[in-house]
Formats: structure tokens, C-alpha cells, sequence
């Protein structure tokens, strides 16, 4: 398909589920198609729009620490990343705290007993405090920040296709249509392959984009 859009001289543009699959993928393309992963896509978003990022994976701990500074707290810390991570994923806006109560039932997110309240109040903080362009990201800022920022491509493709769509979290699912913009969005998946609802996946990620695009 890429070739044969190539040939068209249209431009095309392939997210792939990780960052091996890309360089396979491009090697095999036309130039006119580009091979990334959503995430190095939103990454190259972000840096034209705020310049240079720094990229640390740690960043979500650092912000809780002020809170819970005690080696002893650690728990907490990890709590609170991890439910910011599945906000972000999930694209919840403004979560209050019967939201993340939920985020943490659902996902097995350990409170520390007698914190609870804490954690969720730092958790909620930390989310809204992402949200600032400080010029320091993690991964999942890659995808969920340039989806609220509401930012766009400057020059979207004509075919945008995503493959392992069975597998996509609500915030991927908010940047693909950013990065598509209004080229023809082309998924391949397979419902029963859907296997990372552990990490925030939407088990009717295909359904949705079947409703969407048809």
C-alpha cells in the first residue's frame, strides 16, 4: 500500500508498536513513508512546539518526592506514579478521588495503608502539575502532552496506518487522530490479540475505530 501511494506521490506515515518494528518496517519503505512508534511521533511534536526536551524517566518520582521525601515512603511515591500513569493513559480530565480510588481497584495500585488520602491528593497534583511545559518529559508525556496541548502536524500525511490497533489506550487512540489530521486512517489489528488491558489498553479499541472511521 505505502508503495503503491509512492507512486501516487502521496505521503504516508506508519506507527508501529515499538521502536525495533519501525526500523524494520522503514527499511523495507519508500521514503515517502515514514516508520515511528506513537510515542517518538509525539516526542517530535513536542520539540516543535516547545524545543528541546529532556527526556527523564524518573520524572514522576521526583515530583512526588517533596511530598513523601522519606526512604521509608517509597510506597508512596510508586503509587502515586502509577496511578498518574494510568490517568494519562486513560485520558482522565481532572480526576478527583473516587476517579483514582477506581484507577487504583482496577489496576492493583498498592495505597499504603492510613495514606490513602495522600497519595490520591498528591497523585491529582502531580497529574494537573504535568500539564505545565517545564521542558522535562517521561515516556508517557511523549504521548498523552501533545494531545492536551492540543497539538497538531504541521504537514499530516495522506494515509496514516497504525498497526497492533487492538492494543491502543484512549490517549493513543486522541494523538492518532492528531498526527492523522485528515489523511485516511488505516488500523490493523486483530480483537483477539488484545492482550495489554493491564496497562490501560481499551479492550474495544477496535470496535471504536471500526465506528469511528466507517
Amino acid at each position: 500500500m505505502a508503495r503503491l501511494l509512492d507512486a501516487r506521490g502521496l505521503r504516508s506515515r506508519y506507527a508501529c508498536f515499538n521502536s525495533h518494528i519501525a526500523r524494520e518496517f522503514q527499511a523495507d519503505l519508500p521514503a515517502s513513508c515514514e516508520a515511528a512508534t506513537l510515542h517518538s511521533m509525539g516526542l517530535r511534536m513536542l520539540k516543535g512546539a516547545l524545543g528541546d526536551q529532556h527526556v527523564d524517566s524518573d520524572k514522576l518520582d521526583r515530583m512526588a518526592e517533596p511530598h513523601f521525601p522519606s526512604p521509608h515512603e517509597r510506597p508512596c511515591r510508586n503509587a502515586v506514579g502509577r496511578l498518574v500513569n494510568y490517568a494519562r493513559d486513560l485520558l482522565l480530565d481532572d480526576p478527583g478521588e473516587d476517579e483514582l480510588m477506581e484507577l487504583a481497584a482496577t489496576y492493583a495500585v498498592d495505597l499504603p495503608i492510613y495514606r490513602e488520602d495522600e497519595v490520591l491528593g498528591v497523585a491529582a497534583l502531580v497529574l494537573e502539575q504535568c500539564r505545565e511545559p517545564s521542558g522535562v518529559i517521561d515516556f508517557g508525556d511523549m504521548v498523552w502532552l501533545p494531545v492536551v496541548l492540543g497539538l497538531k502536524v504541521t504537514r499530516p500525511p495522506d494515509a496514516f496506518f497504525v498497526d497492533e490497533a487492538q492494543d491502543l489506550n484512549p490517549v493513543q487512540h486522541a494523538l492518532v487522530d492528531a498526527l492523522a489530521g485528515d489523511a485516511r486512517q488505516v488500523v490493523v489489528g486483530d480483537i483477539f490479540q488484545s492482550i495489554y488491558a493491564w496497562r490501560g489498553a481499551d479492550a474495544r479499541s477496535m470496535q471504536r475505530l471500526v465506528e469511528k472511521l466507517t
